[in-house]
């Protein structure tokens, strides 16, 4: 999935009408830069998550870490919920109004397990997605355990009840 580094850039990422989610359970929602915030929205433009960095005066440039998390010093986390399949990212640096550049940092949506702070220069960042099977797909099943999947009826964060196969 792509990394976002622009202030002024609101990035969208889509699966469309792949059969993927992204994995509530897998990924974290990251947030990399000094004194500043980032938050993730849904295809309307509503809140979904966020977290921001603090703003202090300290010139110690250290990040504190436990268990490869994020503190909130130059890095923040938050989960992000269940079903989510397109958001939209917008960054703020908030550095300016301490007389820094007001630089904005980065965010991403990342594989917990492959997160490591600093770790993705690039503009690629590796993420979990779960594969979803819709009623048809389920009827195409001739396979696997004669009980066969079970039908999860499953709600997302914009109250939708799609009905989903496990």
């Amino acid at each position: 999935m792509p990394k976002v580094s622009n202030c002024s850039l609101t990035k969208s990422v889509d699966l469309g009408s792949s059969p993927f989610i992204f994995s509530k359970t897998h990924n974290r929602f990251v947030y990399e830069g000094y004194c500043g915030n980032a938050v993730m929205m849904d295809d309307e433009g509503s809140f979904v998550t966020g977290c921001s960095t603090t703003c202090s005066n300290d010139s110690t440039g250290v990040t504190l870490y436990r268990n490869n998390k994020c503190s909130g010093i130059k890095c923040c986390e938050t989960t992000i919920p269940h079903y989510l399949k397109s958001y939209g990212l917008n960054l703020t640096g908030l550095e300016r109004q301490l007389g820094g550049d007001g630089a904005c940092g980065s965010a991403f949506l990342v594989d917990q397990s492959a997160y490591d702070e600093g770790r993705f220069s690039g503009n690629s960042i590796p993420t979990s997605l779960l594969w979803t099977l819709g009623d048809l797909d389920y009827d195409q099943i001739s396979c696997c355990n004669q009980a066969g999947p079970r039908l999860e009826v499953v709600e997302k964060h914009d109250m939708q009840k799609p009905n989903t196969f496990i």
